[in-house]
């Protein structure tokens, strides 16, 4: 039986990550036309924020860190 004792977050393994993905309208686009954002925005001229695709990378990367060479190959065929 589950209690109130037994749910509490320090009772589990919790992290967070460190990718922020800032709220902007290109995502918004590629939900609205089913489009992956790292293809609608490879590059960007904002100081503010990263390209959504480097954005992306970076999560990739983060979220499966094992696969980090195979997303830079990725990345260098699509920078060609």
């Amino acid at each position: 039986m589950r209690t109130a004792s037994n749910l509490r977050a320090d009772a589990f393994d919790v992290s967070l990550l460190n990718t922020i993905i800032p709220k902007l309208e290109i995502y918004k686009l590629g939900h609205a036309s089913g489009q992956p954002v790292h293809r609608l925005e490879k590059t960007t001229t904002r100081t503010s924020t990263p390209a959504a695709a480097d954005t992306m990378y970076d999560l990739a990367c983060e979220l499966f860190p094992d696969w980090t060479p195979d997303f830079d190959a990725l990345r260098q065929e699509a920078n060609q």
